[in-house]
């Protein structure tokens, strides 16, 4: 019987978002594949870069929701521009509602310095870089009606008693989508230390693309992105540069309300430690869901992976969902160039155009995948 109210929620989740325009997921791991919060971060780290990660949301839910993203990051530093290939497979219910898409980004990066004229001496001939990025992408929903349930095959008492439904099936794909996004995000050093402070803003879905399974005007919702990031770094040689990082992400998108607040440190060994917290707020149904995000980041050479879960303490609790597991994987191919053709450059030449402190690059773990 839970197993059935269980299949009841989420279709009724899922049949929700068929007509409200079917929210995007939203990662707790902004470390992992930035250019899907941002088309400005296309290319963020100036080298050839491959990142994979997968959410798998309420672990115990028998139709759990299963997101899998993947990117490939390159960059031009010469000409300061940078370059992102983006794929999304979001499964739903089970897998009987689908979306697919992938998405190409473009960014351009100015580094600069601010004024000498600033009275604020903190803010003072600082140096700073200024990212704009542009995307756009294809994409694709499927859904089985086969798999689907719905009321007049279910009695109050006696549970299912109809296998097939009334209601005619409709097109089991939807149209196909041209998306386009747009974001910004800027990048200053606060101190002679090496702190920095960045923040950025994005939009998705700008051109309201019509996506429908059943011939009506069903527009995609702007999804709206912003995040600010502090990285203190807390040792006094930069010989030896470790960051303690305060941040903040927020996601809104029509009747949904993302935000995640996170504490994250890095060590000397090659790992970083996290924690925070993750609000969503969904106004159709009035009903809050938080919950405490742990994350735990391993770097080996050039492979980094990342895990993080986040424990549902709404009245939803972990007992009931297991809570929600992601798992990240980062690549990073040092000295591969996108100019021309692929080469391997002796030099780190010109990278300001995407890092504020060039000669901390080969000295710090973690300064790489900042944000």
């Amino acid at each position: 019987m839970k197993k059935k109210i269980w299949h009841l929620i989420i279709l009724n989740t899922c049949i929700l978002s068929l007509f409200t325009n079917a929210q995007d997921p939203v990662f707790s791991q902004i470390l992992i594949n930035k250019s899907y919060l941002n088309p400005a971060y296309a290319g963020y780290s100036g080298d050839l870069t491959f990142d994979m990660q997968s959410r798998i949301q309420w672990f115990r839910v028998p139709s759990y929701f299963l997101s899998n993203a993947f990117a490939i990051n390159g960059g031009c530093n010469a000409n300061r521009l940078g370059f992102s290939l983006q794929g999304l497979s979001d499964l739903r219910g089970e897998g009987f509602l689908q979306n697919h898409r992938i998405t190409g980004a473009v960014s351009v990066n100015l580094p600069g310095y601010t004024s000498r004229k600033l009275k604020n001496k903190f803010l003072r001939d600082r140096k700073t870089i200024v990212s704009t990025g542009l995307a756009i992408g294809v994409g694709q929903r499927f859904l089985n009606w086969d798999r689907l349930l719905f009321t007049d095959q279910l009695d109050h008492y006696l549970g299912i008693v109809r296998n097939s439904s009334l209601v005619n099936p409709q097109n089991v794909v939807s149209n196909v989508i041209v998306d386009l996004s747009a974001g910004s995000r800027m990048k200053m050093e606060i101190s002679d230390k090496g702190s920095n402070i960045s923040a950025g803003f994005a939009m998705f879905h700008i051109n309201r693309p019509v996506e429908t399974f059943f011939y009506s005007e069903n527009r995609l919702p702007i999804r709206y992105t912003g995040h600010v990031f502090l990285h203190l770094q807390t040792e006094k040689y930069v010989n030896n540069a470790q960051f303690l990082t305060i941040g903040w992400v927020g996601n809104y998108q029509q009747e949904m309300q993302t935000n995640i607040v996170l504490l994250m440190r890095d060590f000397n060994s090659g790992f970083m430690l996290g924690g925070g917290f993750r609000s969503e707020r969904i106004y159709l149904l009035g009903k809050t869901i938080d919950s405490i995000v742990l994350q735990f980041n391993l770097r080996q050479g050039d492979v980094i992976i990342n895990y993080s879960l986040d424990f549902t303490v709404s009245s939803l609790g972990v007992h009931r969902t297991f809570g929600t597991h992601e798992l990240g994987i980062s690549y990073l191919m040092s000295g591969y160039n996108m100019c021309g053709m692929f080469y391997k450059r002796n030099k780190r030449a010109k990278t300001d155009c995407f890092f504020l402190y060039d000669d901390l690059m080969k000295k710090s773990n973690f300064i790489l995948i900042q944000p």
